[in-house]
């Protein structure tokens, strides 16, 4: 008896109970670049949760991330956490099964710690799916160096979206290099940016409404810009990297490359940074946040009670506060100027403050619906590159772009 009793002793710590095990939640992500202060986050987490472990996954970008989460759920290997661009959300509730933040311990009440402005983002049908964690909202970069080449003093500052594009095409005369660059995060993000700013809802009821007659305009005045040489035909990241090598005048970019952007100018020219400059006489305009949310992806239980515990710690203003400081992404608390290292880095950092600014002006993005996202947002890129290429006017392609876009998201929601 007493030998049975010691191997039952035995297997019990080689073999602990499930409730005693301890478990690791599977954290899908893309911030490769901004580990380190994930990771610090993350540990912080695990010290106060001593039963849970938390793998962070990172990927080699945004764009991979809903793939990754799409084979991991068609293999029964769903991950448990996953960062996911806002735009992208529909999609992945579809794919992954996403939980509804009902079914977190608390409710869902955590989410009371996030600004009005953002908790909606993914709101479907009363549902939240979504929680605000890695934000842009679109900033206004100068190199100022080159403002002044184009006979401006270096306190200038756009009163509107004409007034930047007027001094664009100085600097474009002046130094015979583009004067400014939209550039395009994603694959759609900035058409969805500039054509919502000029007044067009872009997506409405889930159909394409980026040809009305705002939409048209953008895109024109975006293939215009770039006839004159004031817009490069280049790709998004390459107009950042000519931006930071000091090529090009401005750019209108994510807040989350302000830091970035600070470093690169460093020595070599003097850095403006401005909120988005909004377009006169357009009272209806809006300016999408970029950027991705944190989903719960888990299936069973007890790893989405797990997972909901690690979203109720990092929603905390004091968390959230300090990983928009460390990154340059903006700001989701309700007030983040109550947390007082968030004053003090403006104080030291006062291009910051435009990024807090910003935040009153800042609307969710789009949510795409069906399971063909990447599709249907080519189907933009590409209206633009047609117009850079001279196939036609936004006027006669616009539309052809928004009837292929809304077959695709009828038969990708069938």
């Amino acid at each position: 008896m007493r030998k049975f009793m010691k191997i039952c002793v035995a297997l019990t710590i080689m073999y602990p109970s499930a409730s005693l095990a301890e478990m690791t939640l599977k954290f899908i992500h893309y911030q490769s670049g901004n580990q380190p202060e994930l990771r610090e986050i993350l540990n912080e987490f695990e010290a106060l949760n001593p039963g849970i472990k938390v793998q962070d996954l990172p990927t080699q970008g945004a764009g991979q991330v809903v793939s990754e989460i799409q084979a991991a759920a068609a293999a029964k290997r769903p991950f448990d956490v996953g960062q996911v661009l806002a735009r992208t959300v529909l999609g992945v509730i579809d794919i992954a099964n996403g939980q509804e933040f009902s079914k977190s311990p608390d409710g869902g009440a955590f989410m009371n710690n996030i600004s009005p402005k953002l908790v909606n983002v993914a709101n479907v049908d009363g549902e939240l799916y979504m929680m605000p964690h890695s934000f842009g909202t679109p900033m206004l970069y100068i190199n100022l160096d080159m403002v002044e080449k184009a006979g401006y003093s270096k306190a200038w500052r756009p009163k509107n979206h004409e007034d930047a594009l007027a001094v664009a095409k100085k600097i474009t005369e002046s130094t015979n290099l583009p004067g400014i660059c939209y550039a395009t995060g994603g694959i759609d993000f900035m058409h969805q940016t500039m054509v919502r700013a000029k007044g067009s809802p872009y997506l409405k009821n889930d159909r394409a409404v980026f040809d009305d007659e705002a939409g048209i305009q953008m895109f024109q005045l975006w293939a215009d810009l770039a006839d004159e040489g004031i817009h490069p035909k280049i790709p998004g990241k390459d107009c950042g990297a000519a931006f930071n090598a000091g090529r090009l005048g401005m750019i209108i970019n994510s807040s989350a490359a302000l830091r970035g952007n600070t470093k690169a100018a460093e020595g070599r020219y003097e850095l403006g940074v401005t909120k988005f400059p909004l377009f006169e006489n357009v009272s209806n305009g809006e300016l999408p946040n970029s950027g991705s949310g944190l989903m719960v992806l888990a299936q069973e239980p007890e790893r989405i009670e797990a997972s909901f515990k690690l979203l109720m710690f990092l929603s905390q203003p004091e968390v959230t506060n300090r990983w928009s400081r460390n990154t340059g992404y903006m700001p989701v608390a309700v007030d983040p100027m109550a947390d007082e290292k968030t004053v003090q880095y403006i104080e030291s950092n006062p291009d910051y403050a435009a990024v807090i600014e910003q935040m009153k002006q800042t609307s969710p993005t789009i949510l795409w619906p069906g399971n063909r996202i990447v599709e249907a947002q080519t189907v933009v890129a590409n209206l633009l590159e047609d117009l850079w290429a001279g196939k036609g006017t936004a006027a006669e392609l616009a539309p052809i772009a928004a009837d292929e876009v809304d077959r695709i998201l009828i038969e990708s929601t069938k």
